[in-house]
């Protein structure tokens, strides 16, 4: 704008140095006549012009008007007067000048970049060696106004000028082969405007209170002028312009300062137009700022007090911008998340109509609620919007831990495309167990997502879950697990709703040991779905070879129903079917149930041809019996602790017998008494055709057993019919220790190596 008005002020001042004389000599009719023809090898047309009639110095104009093919220049009260007496030197006065842009028609040329210089170059040997224009007024779409002076030696002008809209001074220095520019700018001193600067139109950003240019343009190449120089703004707080993101998004800047360093290179041929040389210009840029800024949309807030160092060129190609220092950001969320995100040096975009951006590395760290702790590293990353929807592509790293614990730890190659994003694992561990075929899809605009994974590992590799840690007296020796997981849910609300759950999970051969019980040879399937409820899909199948509670049971098969509570932690068994071998009989039940919260349930044990001798045998070797028993059992389970009560069993028909031969000790005591000698006497050899027992037992492992035998002794009293009621107590935690504790020291005495020289006989 200044050089125009500069050219401008040199044509009118050629003119009027030219007519001054027909002034002078008192005949400004003539003025316009011989002006029209000063001008006529030029794009300028005098339209009017008005002199004051006086035959002295200083010359003055009343009125002149100047158009160009692009503007009309009002003149008003234009004085030239002779810097000394008769010497070739002036000075030129305005009081008002105004500068109307006019519309140009779409055939009119458009001037150069290198013509415009040659025109300014041109024009400024004709303006006179000092000028002050008192007011001037820049019409375009709006109005600045100002003042300008100048002084010129030779061919070079500096000038200074105000622009009271911006609150702007700006000096500049024209020379034949530079152009120098420097402006002040202080808001303080502004006034009201409707034409804001180009880079706030551009930006929609307000500039700081005070900024400040450095400018340089050098002409010596004259095919490619080059533009360089230094911005440096001063504090600003002000809105973001978020237009083009979600609605609800809200954003804030704080500034303390910013140095913006640029260099432009504009081919000469280049229209003189703000849009064409944007385009055509090759611009480079280095940003250095130190401030705060924030977004925030819903829950989620991300801010930086971190300076940003950025490097960026603009050409033709459009724009490219490096991230020249890590930025860090800091990211909360108060319904999940809190935590920082590191944007690693190297970081790039180029805008064109779409923007591609390369990121080596981000690291986002910090908690998920309460509990958890995450690291998410993502490496290698593409972003771009060249289609509608945006696309991207990298490899992602997390982990995820709880106290000193890992939950999580995955390396997933991902991408975006058509607003759905497809994530598959490389490497996958939850809670140290491997899991393989891991696959997450999100689909960004139906606002669904779904996570499937294979897992296949030994039980043992399960031993350090915090699950089983939590129970000291559990022993895991062998076994493996493998299954399949879908979880599904919804991501329109900020934090996403699982919507269901379905797993299939296989236990194959484990073995371990529980407290005092033994485990082998374990088969479980099971397949669950559902949420929060999961549920049985198919009644879980379990095997059982063995176990080992004191007493072995064997070949155990059930079936039953599961249901999970995932708010709860509750885990609730129903059983439909379930068979066991023990004492060479056999244990079957239709109805039990277990839940985990308060280890409670029952089962209405049937028992069958349980054999009357492996039961006498329990910590026993002098009852010699034959004969099995059947019945049924009341099992309750509360707290872990088992209780009976009215357990009935009965003799198979046709019965059988029971021998009793104590050894010499404990015969000597039932001797001593006539009625433990009846029972010792009645017992040598006792045929029995009825035996019922009635079972207690309670949560202390106490086992009250009410028996009623009937039959007789062959050899005694003639085989006269017998009737026994015997009650047996027992601990029979006391009992299976004992079992257990026999069974443990028989081992050892068979694995222990015999002395030598010795001879079992």
């Amino acid at each position: 704008m200044s050089g125009t008005i500069l050219r401008y002020i040199g044509f009118a001042g050629l003119l009027f140095i030219a007519c001054g004389g027909l002034a002078w000599y008192k005949m400004p009719h003539l003025v316009i006549v011989v002006g029209r023809e000063l001008l006529a090898g030029t794009d300028i047309e005098l339209v009017s012009a008005t002199l004051a009639r006086q035959a002295r110095l200083p010359l003055v104009i009343d009125e002149l008007t100047l158009r160009s093919p692009t503007e009309t220049f009002h003149i008003n009260n234009l004085k030239i007067s002779p810097l000394t007496p008769w010497a070739n030197a002036w000075r030129l006065d305005l009081k008002q000048l105004k500068v109307e842009r006019l519309d140009q028609e779409l055939s009119t040329p458009v001037v150069t970049v290198g013509e415009w210089r040659e025109r300014l170059t041109t024009a400024l040997p004709a303006l006179p060696e000092q000028g002050h224009v008192e007011s001037y007024s820049y019409c375009d779409n709006g109005c600045l106004t100002g003042s300008l002076h100048w002084q010129r030696q030779a061919s070079d002008v500096q000038a200074k000028m105000t622009v009271q809209q911006y609150g702007v001074q700006a000096e500049l220095l024209i020379a034949s082969d530079e152009l120098a520019l420097t402006v002040v700018a202080d808001a303080t001193k502004a006034t009201a405007t409707d034409s804001p600067l180009p880079v706030t139109e551009a930006l929609g950003l307000a500039l700081p209170a005070l900024w400040i240019l450095d400018g340089h343009v050098s002409t010596a190449n004259t095919a490619t002028p080059l533009l360089t120089g230094t911005i440096n703004l001063g504090r600003l707080t002000t809105t973001l312009p978020l237009a083009n993101l979600p609605a609800g998004t809200t954003g804030s800047l704080a500034l303390s300062q910013a140095q913006v360093e640029f260099s432009m290179a504009v081919p000469a041929a280049t229209p003189a137009t703000v849009a064409d040389i944007w385009r055509t210009g090759t611009l480079a840029l280095s940003v250095e700022a130190v401030g705060e800024w924030g977004l925030a949309a819903g829950t989620t807030a991300l801010s930086s007090e971190s300076s940003l160092v950025i490097s960026a060129t603009h050409n033709a190609a459009g724009y490219t911008a490096h991230l020249d220092r890590a930025l860090v950001i800091n990211l909360s969320n108060q319904d999940l998340v809190e935590g920082q995100i590191n944007v690693d040096k190297g970081t790039s975009c180029h805008l064109t109509d779409h923007f591609d951006c390369a990121i080596p590395t981000l690291k986002v760290h910090g908690r998920l609620g309460a509990r958890f702790d995450y690291v998410l590293e993502v490496t290698d990353t593409h972003l771009s919007n060249s289609d509608l929807a945006g696309s991207a592509q990298g490899t992602a790293h997390v982990t995820v831990t709880e106290a000193t614990q890992s939950v999580l730890q995955a390396t997933m190659a991902f991408t975006l495309m058509d607003s759905v994003l497809l994530a598959t694992s490389q490497s996958t561990r939850a809670f140290g167990v491997p899991l393989r075929d891991v696959v997450v899809r999100e689909n960004f605009v139906k606002g669904v997502g779904e996570a499937q994974a294979v897992f296949d590992t030994s039980l043992l590799g399960l031993a350090k879950l915090p699950q089983l840690t939590a129970v000291d007296s559990l022993q895991i020796h062998q076994g493996t697990v493998t299954g399949k997981t879908q979880v599904n849910w919804d991501s329109h609300s900020s934090i996403p709703a699982i919507t269901n759950v379905a797993s299939t999970i296989s236990l194959k051969n484990a073995a371990f040991n529980y407290d005092d019980y033994r485990v082998f040879g374990l088969f479980l399937d099971l397949q669950l779905a559902g949420w929060p409820l999961i549920i049985s899909s198919q009644p879980a199948q379990l095997r059982l070879q063995t176990l080992d509670i004191g007493i072995p049971i064997t070949d155990i098969t059930a079936s039953f129903d599961v249901t999970a509570d995932s708010a709860t932690q509750q885990l609730e068994a129903r059983g439909q079917n379930l068979t066991a071998r023990l004492f060479e009989g056999e244990a079957t039940s239709t109805a039990f149930h277990f839940e985990s919260n308060q280890l409670s349930g029952f089962a209405q044990l049937r028992l069958k041809a349980l054999a009357l001798q492996q039961i006498l045998d329990l910590g026993r070797d002098d009852f010699d019996s034959s004969g099995q028993i059947s019945g049924s059992v009341p099992v309750q389970i509360n707290q872990g602790k088992i209780r009976v009560v009215a357990g009935q069993l009965n003799a198979e028909p046709p019965g059988g017998h029971i021998r009793y031969t104590p050894n010499q000790a404990t015969r000597n005591l039932l001797m001593g008494s006539d009625k433990t000698k009846i029972v010792l006497d009645t017992l040598s050899d006792f045929q029995y055709h009825s035996l019922a027992v009635t079972l207690d037992y309670s949560p202390t492992g106490d086992l009250t057993a009410k028996t009623a035998l009937q039959g007789h002794n062959p050899n005694f009293e003639q085989g006269r019919e017998i009737h026994f009621n015997l009650s047996i107590e027992e601990n029979i935690g006391t009992l299976l220790e004992s079992l257990r504790m026999g069974d443990t020291v028989e081992k050892k005495v068979q694995s222990a190596p015999k002395l030598p020289g010795k001879t079992k006989h």
